[in-house]
């Protein structure tokens, strides 16, 4: 899995069920959340040992690499 991919589409039944990219990975979901045209404000989190890269990385849980974060 590539996270540089692109959302294609949304897939399901009047809700979420699915999103597959544009690189054909289909993902199963509950909830898609969109943030269009948003920056992430980061500067707060200097020296809390929080990874970030362009947004705090998380990984598949929304886990950040600072344990309870």
């Amino acid at each position: 899995m590539t996270f540089r991919d692109r959302l294609e589409r949304i897939e399901g039944d009047g809700r979420a069920r699915r999103v597959v990219t544009a690189g054909g990975l289909a993902l199963g979901c509950d909830l898609v959340l969109l943030g269009l045209g948003v920056e992430p404000a980061t500067g707060f989190l200097a020296g809390s040992g929080i990874v970030v890269d362009d947004g705090v990385l998380v990984d598949e849980r929304c886990r950040t690499n600072v344990e309870g974060v």
